[in-house]
């Protein structure tokens, strides 16, 4: 019990800061200084960053100028610590893999939270991706360096063609995060398939209620996140299917 609640809690220490991340760097901000209400600016005391729980006992407003907090400060910081727990889940007696592992989807599912709000994937959080992915891996004995290159391939390939048009560097360096993360070729096409699933059913859904064009553009991070995800949630069901397939 008591590495569950550690674990959460390190969560929501961990989704206060990605809620740093996308807004700071998003404006071109330092990431370096003290918090402020994006409306009045004041100073925020500690008591006002208790991930969550000051969100509930501020009424979802700022103590000094009353105006409204955004929702996204909460559900980043709850879901984040979910991403813990699910981590420490799935190696409940290794809790220093199950830290590099939590570690590893925070930046992952930050990577998410930071294009669905901004279109853009920063490498500053990518490329510790790869490393720590690749680190995690590593400890466990393997060296996906088939599925890092397969995965930056992938979009690589795609930014050549178009010259750029349909993704950029942040997709490669995404891609490669993604198959040093999952650690084989199979998970990583896996990974990418479920990716383009996801965003073809939100496409369709958006332009049949008329809420997006054709010509639309949303961004592709939130399914390579939620594809890889659904991968590692489901890894075990997945390699045996490829077990009797191939």
């Amino acid at each position: 019990m008591l590495g569950e609640v550690v674990f959460i809690l390190l969560g929501l220490c961990f989704g206060s800061f990605s809620n740093v991340l996308v807004h700071r760097l998003s404006k071109g901000i330092s990431i370096r200084g003290r918090s402020k209400c994006p409306h009045c600016h004041h100073v925020l005391a500690v008591a006002d960053l208790v991930p969550v729980v000051s969100y509930i006992l501020l009424g979802g407003s700022c103590r000094y100028c009353k105006k409204p907090i955004s929702s996204q400060y909460p559900i980043v910081e709850a879901l984040s610590a979910v991403v813990f727990l699910g981590a420490f889940m799935m190696f409940p007696m290794e809790p220093m893999i199950a830290l590099l592992f939590a570690f590893a989807l925070w930046l992952l599912f930050t990577i998410g939270v930071f294009d669905y709000f901004t279109s853009f994937i920063p490498d500053a959080l990518s490329v510790p991706l790869i490393i720590v992915g690749l680190w995690f891996q590593m400890v466990q004995g393997n060296l996906p360096l088939l599925p890092i290159l397969i995965g930056f391939t992938f979009f690589g390939f795609q930014w050549l063609i178009s010259k750029g048009r349909w993704v950029g560097s942040g997709d490669m360096f995404l891609g490669a995060g993604i198959g040093a993360l999952v650690g084989t070729v199979f998970l990583t096409g896996a990974a990418l398939f479920f990716a383009y699933i996801f965003g073809a059913l939100v496409a369709s859904a958006l332009l049949l209620s008329g809420k997006m064009h054709r010509k639309s553009h949303i961004p592709f991070g939130p399914f390579l996140v939620l594809g890889t995800f659904t991968v590692l949630l489901f890894q075990e069901r997945i390699l045996f299917i490829q077990s009797i397939w191939f």
